[in-house]
C-alpha cells in the first residue's frame, strides 16, 4: 500500500520546477509583489530588483499582486517555457 501511495505522489515532484522573472510597471521593477501559487497555496515576494523565484508545475495557477496594482494571473500550461524569465507587467 505504501508504495502505491509513494508511486502516485512521485510525478508531483518531479513535474514541480522553479519560475524566475521580474515584475515592473512603467518600465521600474515594483518590490514586495505577493507571487502567491494557488494550487500549491505558496508566496514568494519580489525584491527591490522586482525579482521572484516560486515552485509550480503544469496546471498551478500564479498570481501577482500588490495593493497599489492591478492583479495579475497566468496559467501554467504544458507548453510553458521554465528556462526564460518570465516578465510581468502590473
Amino acid at each position: 500500500m505504501n508504495k502505491i501511495l509513494i508511486f502516485l505522489l512521485f510525478p508531483i515532484f518531479v513535474f514541480s520546477q522553479n519560475i524566475k522573472g521580474n515584475v515592473q510597471a512603467n518600465n521600474l521593477p515594483i518590490s514586495n509583489v505577493e507571487v502567491i501559487n494557488n494550487s500549491k497555496k505558496e508566496v514568494a515576494k519580489t525584491n527591490s530588483e522586482g525579482i521572484f523565484e516560486i515552485k509550480a508545475a503544469t496546471g498551478n495557477w500564479i498570481t501577482f499582486y500588490h495593493k497599489n496594482y492591478d492583479v495579475v494571473k497566468i496559467y501554467v500550461d504544458s507548453l510553458f517555457d521554465y528556462s526564460k524569465i518570465l516578465e510581468i507587467n502590473l
